[in-house]
């Protein structure tokens, strides 16, 4: 194994001394991150891609003072299901306080890395926050439940995801009693959180974690419960319980279900399924054996650290390699707006809030999805001619400052310097020719009076780019 690992080091850094470090560089801010800003790109290159790279796998060390000041603005995200409850805020309130600050955060925080994981763990755990618990439970289950351990063990992500009453609720286990036993929660924490839709389970496994789930439920007053979680022993099955070959004795009450939960969580399955997500979305949609395999034996020799996993994906050669020789992928709805936003510099009383809604728009509404899978992290199902229409009609009101989302034009004194200039804003590698020619082509086509307007001329060759190929995948 020391020897495998040893290679993968040596590929990757062999890979380093001739790929092209601007593709490279873009292609880390861009799948680590939401696309480059002003302090990512000095970031990156100050520190190296590796260097990078190691300091977004520990946010904690990143300074994030301006983020956090914005977040102040948001007054519900750091209270519990029982302050939520008790002082009876409205789901709305919640859902917008939440979505504006999720949005807020994609663009502004230098923790881009965490970002981008919350925002996967949310989808891979996914709970519909439009009615019911959920909707009053959203903000303690993505800021309390998923956020702190998204780059530690996946054992605890897991074990506190499975407490949220969000979870409890949406997947019914909040109704699973001894005298009722509801399997919903059981199957989809092995069909789409750990082990995989073809992993080694049976229906008789499906029914054993069920069992041992009996007397998790929801304290829906939250008069006994700070975070909305409680096991009633009198709903448990006391009963003992085999869950993949593995014996669970009688009477151990709450424990049952640790222990299932634990057991999955370190599964070669379950390391295997969610390594292969990880790849996924980081890499492509068709990652290499090899690599999610080493990411699994990642995952079992650490038992389930996620930084450890994200080290080995991010600074692996396939990582790299899919710089220049990856398929580009469609930017999903979040990942454009922020793009945008960063790239540009965007400003503004409006824009958290312009933003929340254009996602709705385009197909992304945030903490409404519907499946339990969340939305879906493929190219195709964000590439419908209807998606892209309603892509160029944000893009065009944008650029000509008619969308609420303030920023400043770059201005230059002939047209090929001002498109030169805003593609030095809007990506960090070079773009094709016939992407620069055609900006300059459209913009050579304009009224003299628009030409010699340096702000309206400007906005004009943004609208252009932002609609490009090159803009519209990462």
């Amino acid at each position: 194994m020391r020897r495998i690992r040893t290679a993968f080091a040596l590929l990757a850094a062999a890979f380093l001394t001739t790929a092209c470090q601007d593709r490279v560089q873009e292609h880390s801010l861009a799948r680590m991150g939401y696309g480059p800003d002003a302090w990512s790109r000095e970031r990156i290159e100050s520190l190296g891609i590796r260097g990078y790279t190691e300091e977004q796998l520990h946010p904690e060390s990143i300074a994030d003072d301006a983020f956090a000041a914005m977040e102040a603005a948001f007054p519900l995200l750091d209270d519990s299901y029982r302050e939520l409850r008790n002082d009876d805020v409205s789901d709305w309130d919640s859902l917008q306080q939440l979505s504006q600050a999720k949005v807020l955060r994609a663009i502004h925080s230098r923790r881009q890395l965490e970002a981008v994981l919350i925002d996967f763990f949310f989808d891979h755990f996914n709970v519909y926050a439009g009615e019911d618990i959920a909707a009053t439970a959203i903000i303690p289950y993505e800021r309390r439940d998923i956020a702190p351990h998204v780059l530690g063990r996946f054992e605890d992500l897991l074990l506190s995801v499975a407490r949220s009453p969000a979870m409890l609720d949406y997947l019914d286990n909040n109704q699973n009693s001894r005298w009722g036993l509801n399997e919903n929660y059981a199957r989809e924490l092995m069909e789409l959180h750990t082990l995989g839709v073809d992993g080694p389970y049976t229906e008789t496994d499906v029914r054993e974690v069920a069992r041992a789930l009996t007397g998790w439920t929801t304290d829906w007053d939250a008069d006994q419960s700070e975070s909305g979680f409680l096991y009633r022993q009198d709903w448990h099955d006391p009963d003992g319980k085999i869950v993949l070959g593995n014996i669970i004795g009688a009477g151990g009450g709450e424990q049952d279900g640790v222990a299932v939960l634990q057991a999955l969580a370190n599964h070669p399955a379950t390391a295997a399924f969610v390594s292969g997500k990880l790849a996924e979305r980081f890499i492509g949609e068709d990652p290499s054996p090899a690599l999610v395999g080493h990411l699994a034996q990642t995952w079992l020799t650490t038992g389930g650290d996620l930084r450890a996993v994200m080290r080995a994906l991010l600074l692996s050669p396939q990582f790299r390699l899919a710089a220049n020789d990856g398929e580009p992928r469609v930017k999903r709805p979040l990942v454009l707006m922020a793009s945008l936003a960063r790239g540009i510099g965007a400003s503004g009383p409006e824009l958290a809030s312009r933003i929340v809604g254009d996602l709705d728009l385009l197909g992304e509404p945030l903490f409404r999805a519907r499946p339990p899978n969340g939305f879906p992290d493929t190219t195709g199902h964000w590439s419908g001619n209807g998606a892209l229409i309603h892509r160029f009609n944000i893009f065009y009101a944008t650029a000509r400052g008619w969308h609420g989302i303030e920023f400043e034009p770059v201005l230059a004194d002939d047209p090929e310097s001002l498109v030169d200039a805003w593609l030095e804003r809007l990506f960090v590698r070079d773009v094709p020719g016939a992407t620069r020619n055609a900006a300059l082509a459209y913009l050579g086509g304009l009224p003299s009076y628009v030409q010699d307007d340096p702000d309206r001329a400007s906005r004009e060759v943004l609208s252009v780019l932002l609609a490009s190929p090159e803009f519209l995948s990462h």
